[in-house]
């Protein structure tokens, strides 16, 4: 075998697991018209179905649950008036149903070897910055400025750490992005396993909530780890 099929990338990926396959669908959706790509990849025996993420110095983290079937799209719904939260998978798309409209999106699956990316046991803390902010209204407003770029509902995250729920964005501040990315977080003492947190720019509050029901307020996508970044320490 020739030196270059021997050599892997020096790129690694860092696997977060998520909470549900909910959370990794909501995390694909732009919920205009489009979505992100999913990967399917084999892991140790198991399928893992992934959405690439944010890139900490060499390392990419790939959001990923574990999935039964070999999956070529996947169907998903937010939940509405008329019916919960829903996923399923699907081998086409039915042609009355285009994604965006009515509530429903496709999200394409690509099925990729990705047994030659060496894994990311763990991102060391020195090498992000953990930054607290006075609450999850300052991760909120940092984060809508990242949706009037792109016109896109943006994210945070959130996971269980000590007894408290943290919920955090990447990097909500551009202004202080150097050689260090910056992971701006609040300290919730309630728990949460919402799928989205609007926010009434007119009185300044937030609050957890499961639809994207009233156009009055501004939206954020709630993704929920299974367990904290693994470069989180407080």
């Amino acid at each position: 075998m020739s030196d270059t099929k021997k050599k892997k990338s020096g790129q690694k990926a860092a696997y977060v697991k998520l909470a549900s396959l909910s959370d990794l669908c909501r995390l694909a959706c732009g919920f205009d018209y489009s979505t992100e790509m999913l990967i399917l990849s084999k892991f140790k025996g198991e399928n893992r179905l992934m959405l690439p993420g944010e890139r900490i110095e060499n390392n990419l983290i790939l959001y990923y649950v574990n999935v039964k079937d070999n999956v070529n799209i996947v169907k998903y719904m937010p939940q509405s008036e008329t019916h919960e939260e829903e996923v399923s998978f699907a081998n086409e798309i039915e042609p009355s149903e285009i994604t965006g409209q009515h509530g429903v999106y496709y999200i394409h699956v690509l099925h990729v070897d990705l047994s030659r990316i060496d894994e990311c046991k763990t991102i060391e803390e020195k090498k992000i910055n953990l930054l607290k902010t006075g609450g999850i209204i300052d991760i909120i407003k940092g984060s809508i400025r990242d949706i009037e770029k792109n016109e896109k509902v943006g994210h945070v995250y959130s996971f269980q750490y000590k007894g408290n729920t943290i919920v955090g964005a990447f990097n909500i501040l551009e202004e202080f992005c150097d050689d260090k990315d910056n992971f701006y977080y609040a300290v919730e003492k309630k728990g949460t396993k919402n799928a989205f947190i609007r926010y009434d720019y007119k009185t300044d509050n937030a609050e957890f909530t499961d639809k994207l029901d009233e156009h009055t307020y501004i939206y954020i996508k709630l993704i929920n780890l299974a367990e904290p970044f693994p470069f989180f320490k407080m």
